[in-house]
């Protein structure tokens, strides 16, 4: 009798050791949520300098808030991996970037961290005409971050994502826009994302 109840002690040992195992293992279904970045002030002056305004497409947030400007962009989507942050999380609205008679609109957001580089790629749509997703930002994680990834009430918070301005992206603006101050690295700003899971 004392074996087996050794047995079946050691049997839910053992299952609960695999079910931990397993839900560590498990990637995060995004439903909704938000990813908020407050704008580098060099990033702002240098749109100042170069006479381009910037404002948010229809279901983003563009706006000031104790001297510090903001960004809003929806979560609608996405799949995280709880033990590396490896995958995806997909938003909608954007930014629009007008000088003169150039209107180029920057939409559908992407942060893709299951690369080698974590970026932040978007559809460029430039005077109505589409010319693809290209990669605007680098994305860089918060050293704080551990994992497995936690979530609390089933909602994942991540604060302190840095963006900066990806080299390709560089190029391509300062040809659109013809101009020269858009660089490579460009401090872009800091985001926080809070996502709901399922």
């Amino acid at each position: 009798m004392k074996n087996f109840r050794t047995i079946l002690l050691a049997s839910a040992a053992i299952g609960a050791a695999l079910a931990t195992q397993s839900a560590t293992a498990q990637s995060l279904t995004l439903t909704h949520g938000l990813t908020s970045v407050r704008l580098d002030s060099g990033f702002l002056g240098a749109l100042n300098t170069l006479n381009v305004a910037p404002s948010a497409l229809p279901g983003s947030q563009l706006f000031s808030r104790r001297g510090d400007v903001f960004a809003n962009f929806p979560i609608s989507d996405g799949e995280i991996q709880r033990s590396n942050a490896a995958g995806e999380i997909i938003h909608t609205g954007g930014l629009r970037l007008v000088r003169n008679n150039t209107d180029v609109r920057l939409r559908s957001f992407v942060i893709n961290t299951t690369g080698t580089a974590p970026v932040l790629t978007g559809i460029a749509v430039v005077n109505g005409a589409v010319a693809g997703r290209i990669t605007l930002f680098n994305v860089a994680l918060p050293t704080t971050v551990t994992f497995p990834l936690a979530t609390q009430r089933r909602r994942l918070r991540l604060s302190g994502v840095g963006l900066t301005l990806n080299a390709g992206a560089a190029t391509t603006l300062n040809q659109v826009f013809g101009v020269t101050g858009f660089t490579a690295g460009l401090p872009i700003g800091t985001a926080e994302v809070s996502a709901f899971t399922l």
